[in-house]
């Protein structure tokens, strides 16, 4: 059974010895963006981690990283670093420079708009004795109290009767 490789001490030695490896450079260069994509697209990636991905790798060449992304990519993106822009819509470019700018620093994300629908009014409850729909003389003596027999009560009663 092959024991795993520790991939990190090979990629040190590999940048470590640029000469040695100088024919696969190409392929180191394509794999490096390649992973570092794949970082900026997991799951847990938000505005700190993305920041965090930046300063390790020096600005300049995230940006050459991040000029290579495909839109749909760099829309993915802005939506995990800034949830509340207002350029999900705007073109490539304009989002681009405007992750660049935030994981840089030098902006903040935008903050959550407030509702455009107002609030919900609360309609008045009438009290009872002003509903109209309760006003009917079966309700009245339901109301008092006084015993005398409705249309639904009798027919309860009846149905007990059947039952029994």
């Amino acid at each position: 059974m092959q024991s795993e490789i520790d991939g990190t001490k090979i990629l040190s030695a590999i940048a470590a010895n640029e000469k040695t490896f100088s024919e696969i450079k190409a392929d180191i260069n394509k794999s490096a963006r390649s992973l570092v994509v794949t970082a900026l697209k997991g799951k847990s990636t938000a505005l700190d981690s993305a920041r965090s991905i930046r300063s390790a790798i020096g600005g300049e060449d995230f940006e050459l990283i991040v000029e290579g992304m495909k839109p749909a990519e760099i829309k993915a993106l802005l939506g995990k670093v800034d949830k509340h822009s207002d350029l999900k819509t705007a073109d490539v470019s304009s989002q681009r420079a405007h992750i660049v700018s935030l994981l840089k620093g030098s902006i903040a994300p935008a903050e959550k708009a407030p509702s455009k629908r107002p609030a919900a009014k609360k309609k008045a409850k009438l009290p009872v004795e002003e509903t109209p729909w309760l006003q009917s003389a079966t309700m009245t003596a339901l109301k008092k109290g006084s015993g005398e027999k409705t249309a639904t009560t009798a027919g309860k009663k009846k149905k007990a009767k059947k039952n029994e």
